[in-house]
């Protein structure tokens, strides 16, 4: 009675299977492990994965019996077939309710029988057709999630195939495994030294106004060696497979359809793919499963489910709809229960009192959880869906439905959000963390569909400069240029909303090293909020700041000076001597004196930060470690070690337990404790430490940016120190050309990398090639730093020890 032929396709499920065949064999548990369910998402392969089991197994059973469970109906007449099959008494008896009683007798009393009922989805049915007793094991296929009915409390839920185990889905169904991988073929911010760069102590930008996720594919291998064009078009099919099975989301029937129709029109990897991103549902429907005994495509699978929930729970439905246009991961319920209200009725009535009663959102997604077309996770307070469930709900909707969706939920994300973005804080994070993925898939349907709002570029700007803090700065820049051509377009050319973005974008330029475009945007910023808000006002002195920040950079100091000194005035009169922006400013302040020389200054001002950051904001805060790393910068570079290496110490251990190991202030703080290792003569320490900072600064900032130049500054200088002259100059050659393109042929750290080549130089015996770029390196850091700047001071006697010994 099991479906023939047997699928001589089906891949993986190995963990799926073991497990079934331990709990329906563990005789220590009998009575409740005899019967058991596989759940899931229709299509993702529960009939298959029962029909293999049946057939892997079948040796251990005397009878395997397959049961329709759709309807009442087809249970009856499954049972009578059984009975026929047996040549049970009562088989051919005209009240087929007696025929069913008997074959229940005969299933109590017998044993070693398997009894699979597939596409169980209503277990409350199936319960009167259970034998009294079960000396046999009981299977249940079905898109439901709650068998209690049938005794079973934890059933196996099944989930999409593994990326590899899709793939080779895949290369099988379509005879390409030759494409499969063969066995043997798998898959400166430093301290200030003699020659060194010194740190960049972190800085903070003005208040928040613009201040400061797995790989699902299976790594991509290469086929057996041969012709290089063959090789690379083997590459290029499997890269192609390995796309098209993640753009299917791993789901068993749309990997078996989109295969049936490679199949039956030999058509390429790479040419279905683009296809289906061109088509999506339109180019999987052409064809139709051929193998695994699917009985329907993708969208009919689901359709009468997503009817029903319409008809029957329309509260329901109209979230799942929203759900259609979010990231399919990880759908925070506070979106709903925050934001029922912005996303009209039902689901404002329906929720009303969720935020209140948590129970109300599990109510109302139950309808859904009941086909398996929702999976809830209550541990992470979230909801997950099929990316394909998605596209079948969209489709249906068409582009023109879309709209009328899409626009609400930027409603209901602001009631998720910070009501200003000025008033984002650290606390704030792991609420808007879940938001990240769902907000990035909005911004791509406002793309495709043109839709703009004053919501959608309010949402855009507050996640911008979320993902600003936490040093996700491509993504962040995106976010905050769409924010600002969005209020562009809707408020005008002179509007609060754009100078705030104005200013986040001039931020995030200066942390980038595009320093004009920052400049640019931040005197636009500047001029503006004065024009609209006054000379005095809190914004006014961000801009001022986070103004004076780019030219601290630049080594503008003269020009920078006078901004701080005012931001910081501003900021006392307007919000008093205690406040997070003061201390911000007497922060960013106190590091213009350090990269002066003027540490006497400094030491007072980063210490009077410190304390105030830990009254207002407590022990465990960003800008606490920022204010401890400063301090320990201007130690390290008095030669005040053992009180530097502590602090060093805190603050990268605060940063990885705040910001998690992936930021570029770690990497800052990475860098920066190889350095005091370095001036302890700790070789050894400082590389490993210098090693990691700069692999973390490429992955995160990409290989152009100024801080990748600063830490090749730094392995040279160790590796020059170490006597390595070899390995030492093509770091300094390569962070000399970064700096010259990123800084421009005239700023200070030229200056100071044209020094180190030049000092590197000296100790090989180059002395001419030394005094050329000692000569060089002073014609820059003199008109740049003044001749009383410390790295003016010290190339000047650079230069005088050389020519000192030249006469000698």
């Amino acid at each position: 009675m099991v479906p023939y032929p047997r699928n001589p396709y089906f891949t993986g499920r190995d963990d799926i299977l073991g497990t079934l065949y331990r709990q329906l064999h563990d005789s220590r548990t009998a009575a409740i492990s005899q019967t058991q369910a596989i759940s899931g998402l229709g299509g993702i392969g529960k009939t298959q994965t029962a029909v293999e089991y049946a057939y892997r197994y079948r040796d251990d059973y005397r009878y395997v019996f397959w049961i329709r469970a759709d309807t009442e109906l087809e249970l009856t007449n499954s049972y009578v077939a059984i009975a026929q099959a047996l040549n049970l008494p009562l088989k051919d008896a005209e009240n087929q309710d007696e025929t069913v009683r008997y074959v229940r007798l005969w299933l109590s009393r017998e044993e070693g029988w398997l009894l699979i009922f597939d596409n169980a989805d209503r277990p409350d049915i199936v319960q009167p057709f259970l034998p009294g007793e079960i000396p046999g094991h009981i299977l249940v296929t079905s898109r439901a999630q709650d068998f209690q009915d049938l005794g079973i409390v934890q059933p196996l839920e099944m989930a999409t195939l593994s990326p590899q185990e899709a793939v080779t889905f895949l290369l099988n169904r379509t005879g390409r495994m030759e494409l499969a991988p063969s066995a043997n073929n798998p898959d400166g911010q430093t301290i200030l030294r003699q020659d060194s760069i010194p740190p960049t102590p972190l800085k903070k930008g003005g208040s928040g106004r613009g201040a400061g996720a797995d790989n699902l594919f299976p790594p991509s291998i290469r086929g057996a060696r041969g012709d290089q064009n063959s090789d690379n078009e083997q590459s290029a099919e499997l890269q192609s497979a390995t796309d098209l099975a993640a753009e299917l989301g791993y789901l068993p029937l749309a990997l078996e359809q989109a295969a049936a129709y490679m199949v039956t029109n030999r058509v390429p990897f790479a040419a279905y793919l683009a296809s289906y991103r061109k088509q999506r549902l339109k180019r999987l429907e052409k064809a139709k499963p051929k193998l695994g005994n699917y009985p329907d495509s993708i969208a009919t699978t689901w359709a009468l489910n997503l009817k029903e929930v319409q008809k029957t729970a329309p509260a329901a439905a109209a979230l799942m709809t929203y759900c259609a246009f979010l990231h399919p991961d990880a759908i925070p319920f506070a979106l709903f229960t925050q934001g029922a209200a912005a996303l009209g009725e039902p689901l404002a009535t329906a929720l009303a009192d969720a935020a209140d009663d948590p129970l109300e959102l599990y109510d109302l997604l139950e309808p859904l959880g009941s086909y398996s077309l929702i999976r809830v996770e209550p541990e992470g307070q979230s909801l997950s869906l099929h990316r394909l469930v998605q596209e079948v709900i969209r489709a249906e909707l068409g582009d023109a439905g879309c709209q009328n969706w899409v626009e609400p939920l930027f409603k209901a994300a602001k009631q998720v959000l910070p009501e200003k973005d000025e008033d984002l804080e650290y606390q704030d994070w792991p609420t808007l963390a879940p938001l990240v993925n769902h907000v990035q898939e909005l911004a791509n349907h406002c793309q495709q569909r043109e839709i703009a709002s004053t919501d959608a570029a309010d949402v855009f700007h507050a996640m911008g400069a979320y993902l600003l803090e936490r040093g996700q700065y491509s993504l962040a820049d995106l976010l905050l240029q769409r924010a600002l051509e969005l209020r562009r377009s809707l408020l005008g050319d002179e509007h609060e909303d754009i100078a705030n973005s104005l200013d986040s974008l001039g931020y995030i330029s200066r942390l980038t090293g595009r320093y004009e475009e920052s400049e640019h945007c931040n005197q636009q910023a500047l001029a503006m909020r004065k024009r609209l808000l006054g000379d005095e006002h809190p914004d006014v002195a961000g801009s001022l700041n986070n103004l004076a920040l780019l030219y601290d950079n630049q080594g503008r100091y003269g020009e920078a000076e006078p901004l701080y000194q005012e931001a910081l005035a501003m900021g006392k009169r307007l919000l008093g001597d205690e406040h997070p922006d003061v201390a911000g400013s007497l922060n960013n302040l106190a590091m213009l004196y350090y990269s002066q020389g003027r540490y006497g200054e400094a030491e007072p001002l980063y210490q009077e930060a410190l304390a105030m950051r830990k009254r207002l904001l407590g022990d465990e805060h960003p800008d606490v470690a920022t204010s401890l790393n400063n301090l320990a910068l201007l130690y390290n570079n008095q030669g005040r070690y053992g009180e530097a290496e502590p602090l060093y110490q805190e603050a990268l251990a605060m940063w990885k337990r705040l910001l998690g190991d992936g930021h570029p202030d770690v990497a800052s703080s990475l860098n920066n404790l190889g350095c005091l290792y370095w001036e302890q003569g700790r070789y050894g320490e400082a590389d490993l430490l210098y090693q990691e900072a700069l692999a973390m600064r490429k992955r995160l900032l990409g290989d152009e940016h100024p801080d990748v130049a600063l830490s090749l500054n730094n392995l040279a200088n160790l590796y020059r120190d170490q006597g390595r002259y070899t390995d030492a100059e093509p770091y300094l050659s390569e962070a000399l050309q970064l700096f010259r393109q990123s800084l421009g042929t005239e700023h200070h750290l030229v200056g100071r990398v044209t020094e180190n080549l030049g000092i590197l130089y000296a100790a090989q015996g180059r002395t001419e090639e030394a005094r050329s770029l000692y000569q060089q390196a002073l014609a820059i850091l003199e008109p740049r730093l003044g001749a009383e700047h410390p790295w003016t001071v010290r190339c000047r006697e650079n230069l005088g020890k050389l020519e000192e010994g030249n006469r000698e």
